[in-house]
């Protein structure tokens, strides 16, 4: 239970941090609007942590007065293209992105970079100099990091 409570807090920052970041770009850049709109594609929804993580943003834009735009791709890279470059033309102020193949979604930036409409990414990056920011964790550093003091561990027995 911890383990969920951990990863539901993490994820709730990570947009929480996200979204202010793109509030703090459009207002920087001089974009005004009455009401901001971000979108969030999202590369698959298949358990409760992913779940969360896609309700928080929609939560987060609820009490926050922001319109949003939320899609899952189901684990298909052109789909998320296709939903991406959707949001896009509707004209969201903001994207947040959790690529399902970080060069397989590098159009999204470019396209992005046209209508001048920050992106950030979370969970998983795509691999684009342009991403504002990417939030998350690398789980190849903490099985490393895991293995590491497994070893160290084994060698004190």
């Amino acid at each position: 239970m911890r383990t969920v409570k951990s990863k539901f807090s993490v994820t709730t920052l990570a947009f929480i941090v996200a979204l202010l970041m793109v509030t703090f770009c459009l207002s920087v850049t001089g974009i005004a609007a009455e009401k901001y709109k971000f979108g969030l594609d999202t590369k698959i929804v298949s358990n409760t942590w992913e779940w969360l993580f896609a309700k928080s943003f929609e939560w987060y834009c609820e009490d926050n007065g922001f319109d949003w735009i939320s899609n899952e791709a189901g684990g298909d890279p052109a789909v998320q293209l296709t939903q991406s470059k959707q949001m896009i033309q509707t004209g969201v102020d903001g994207l947040i992105i959790c690529a399902q193949d970080g060069d397989a979604t590098k159009p999204i930036m470019d396209w992005a970079n046209e209508a001048n409409i920050p992106v950030f990414t979370t969970d998983a990056d795509i691999n684009h100099p342009d991403v504002k920011m990417y939030i998350g964790y690398s789980g190849f550093l903490a099985g490393q990091k895991l293995g590491d003091m497994l070893a160290e561990y084994l060698k004190m027995k």
